[in-house]
């Protein structure tokens, strides 16, 4: 796959075993399953590069900071992100719906 004429100044990312993107073949890979992206990307080179061990189960766990300050200004995750912000004082929680149990105490 050829890198996209781009101007001067911004750089194409890289979608090979150094990037997010051979995260989730690697856990494929460790799981058992073959594949190959449409990047080139294999289940098991992904895996080796990564050096994930064979498993059962898998979680991938994916925490994107790039809208941080969004969801600091909507009011509902305030609280879940104002250590991490600075946004200010913790929104007090909504009571949940009827048909749900509360969550536990934090």
């Amino acid at each position: 796959m050829s890198a996209p004429h781009l101007p001067a100044g911004l750089v194409a990312p890289t979608y090979d075993t150094t990037s997010l993107a051979a995260v989730l073949p690697a856990v494929a890979g460790a799981l058992g399953h073959d594949l190959a992206t449409a990047t080139g990307l294999t289940a098991a080179g992904s895996r080796a590069a990564l050096g994930l061990p064979e498993a059962d189960r898998a979680v991938v766990v994916l925490v994107d900071g790039l809208g941080i300050r969004n969801l600091a200004e909507r009011g509902g995750t305030r609280r879940s992100c104002a250590a991490c912000c600075g946004s200010g004082t913790p929104t007090p929680r909504r009571s949940p719906p009827a048909s749900r149990p509360p969550p536990p105490p934090a």
